[in-house]
């Protein structure tokens, strides 16, 4: 009896290890994982895999399919847009769909930059992301680290039964280009087992710690909702955790959205509205680690606004958050990043991106704290990719500074598109006057026709007039007087050249509102009143 009671002790200790064990390893990704043998893609030829790492053997004059004449050669491109982006160390990684005259298009693709040289430079295509099958075509790429540190990128496959959304593994990212390896795509989603279809992550996800990740979508099966993915073991597989309900009806019809934790643990998601209409962007809460959500609701305060497109809101490590949208709700145009320090109720500090055609922001802060803004530059014009590398306090400054950098061309579809670099010492970029300062008197003396360098080496004569729509000489601030000229085609002033940044500073009393047309006023009046009270004081004394 003594020996069966041991052994039944000794049973229940073993069941209660057991199940020690096994509640670590759910926990645990590399427990749950231990077993997994990862297989590499080390594919250099189109067409022969999913995945190409282009490299000097690779032909890119290959036709993505055999009923269109065009190839993966760069110079074939007619656009580009739906960019997103990553960093590993001095490595920067740029995804984007091409392919087709514009899209919809079933010869879309996924191209991959890469720089290692922190984004000054770039090399692409570096990767080429395309099914081998006839029919399929794969688009919206999206790059994310983990809660494990593992950087993955997804992106989703359409137009045959193997469609749905994908991922690959890329190890050693932050090595030498030589060194990176990428494993095979594995399926992440499938619209034929899932009640609301494929996901589309948009944006990156929230990071929930223990290997669960949520990732906001458009809702197929319900349009006018959004859908919140979940995922369990860090991102290999997701499920369809629940739908945001919206009140904008049927002009809800893409669930591009972006999911933030507040101070207080609250999950905000805010998401797409079309055509501007309610703000063009609303929000829901969720109280429950985003089990349930509240209704989605539109007219949000300034400047949680947009046209009907995607924007990128996520948490800092400073414990701020970044919203950066196209800031207005007509135009895909006037990028800008906003900083909030309370959870998003005020928003005081922004700096423009990019005041021209511009949209679908992604951004990613990297452990230094750099912040990485990708977006797509005149999707149909000049089929652009632009990076910009930030830190918090060019945002609060207002401006980028010199260690930063501003809009580099990551790519283009088309680079007859230039852009103006220098106005040739044409007039400066800043001056400060003093207040009572008409506007007359600072363009009086600017020049009305001159000849500006472009980015590809060409110089150009503009003509044109000085102009400022908000400009108050008797308020002290600063005011942006610009050059408003019919600009030759293909030439943008995409870093505002034909801008002057003017400081009206305060003066003393009266001697502060002497200049321009009033000094001329002002002295023979002065001199006036002095020969009166002259004259009169010698006749008093007489």
């Amino acid at each position: 009896m003594e020996s069966f009671l041991k052994i039944k002790k000794i049973i229940v200790f073993a069941f209660i290890f057991a199940a020690i064990l096994l509640g670590f390893s759910v926990n645990d990704t590399a427990g749950v994982y231990a077993g997994y043998e990862a297989k590499y893609v080390d594919n250099h030829v189109l067409g022969q895999h999913v995945l190409t790492i282009v490299d000097e053997t690779t032909d890119l004059n290959v036709t993505l399919t055999p009923d269109t004449d065009e190839t993966y050669n760069p110079s074939d491109r007619f656009w580009s847009g739906i960019a997103s982006v990553v960093a590993a160390g001095d490595n920067v990684f740029v995804a984007w769909r091409t392919g087709g005259q514009r899209e919809p298009s079933p010869y879309v693709y996924v191209v991959v930059g890469i720089s290692t040289d922190g984004g000054r430079t770039f090399r692409e295509p570096y990767l080429i992301i395309d099914p081998t099958h006839p029919d399929g075509f794969v688009d919206l790429p999206m790059f994310y680290y983990n809660n494990a540190g593992e950087l993955w990128l997804t992106y989703r496959v359409f137009g045959y039964t193997g469609s749905g959304e994908y991922a690959i593994k890329i190890v050693n990212p932050d090595g030498a280009v030589e060194n990176i390896r990428y494993e095979e795509p594995v399926i992440i989603g499938n619209p034929n087992n899932d009640r609301m279809g494929c996901f589309v992550p948009y944006a990156k996800p929230l990071l929930l710690g223990n290997g669960r990740i949520l990732f906001g979508s458009s809702n197929y099966a319900n349009k006018q909702s959004t859908a919140v993915f979940e995922s369990f073991d860090d991102g290999r597989s997701f499920h369809s955790l629940t739908s945001i309900p919206s009140e904008a009806g049927t002009l809800k019809t893409n669930g591009e959205s972006s999911i933030v934790k507040l101070s207080d643990g609250t999950l905000w998601c805010l998401s797409r509205i079309e055509s501007g209409y309610m703000g063009g962007i609303e929000e829901s809460f969720s109280y429950d680690d985003g089990r349930t959500w509240t209704v989605a609701k539109g007219n949000l305060p300034d400047p949680l606004k947009g046209p009907g497109s995607r924007f990128t809101m996520i948490n800092l490590k400073s414990g701020g958050l970044l919203f950066v949208t196209c800031y207005n709700t007509s135009v895909r145009s006037n990028m800008t990043a906003f900083l909030s320090y309370d959870d998003g109720v005020n928003w005081p500090y922004s700096l423009t991106i990019d005041s021209h055609l511009s949209a679908y922001p992604d951004a990613y802060q990297a452990p230094d704290g750099k912040i990485y803004i990708v977006y797509d530059k005149g999707r149909y014009t000049e089929g652009g990719i632009r990076l910009s590398v930030l830190t918090e306090d060019d945002i609060i400054a207002g401006k980028v500074s010199e260690n930063s950098l501003d809009k580099i061309v990551v790519s283009k579809a088309d680079y007859e598109w230039a852009d103006i670099v220098s106005v040739n010492g044409a007039f400066e970029s800043s001056l400060t006057v003093k207040k009572g300062t008409k506007l007359r008197k600072i363009t009086e003396n600017l020049p009305t026709v001159f000849t500006v360098t472009d980015s590809n080496g060409k110089q150009v004569s503009i003509e044109g007039v000085w102009t400022a729509n908000n400009y108050d000489s008797g308020r002290e601030g600063v005011y942006k007087v610009s050059f408003q000229s019919l600009l030759p085609d293909k030439l943008v002033d995409t870093f505002d050249r034909l801008q002057i940044e003017v400081t009206v500073e305060g003066g003393s009393g009266c001697g502060g509102a002497i200049n321009g047309e009033l000094f001329a006023v002002f002295i023979p009046v002065l001199l006036a009143g002095l020969f009166v009270a002259l004259k009169e004081n010698n006749e008093n004394k007489n």
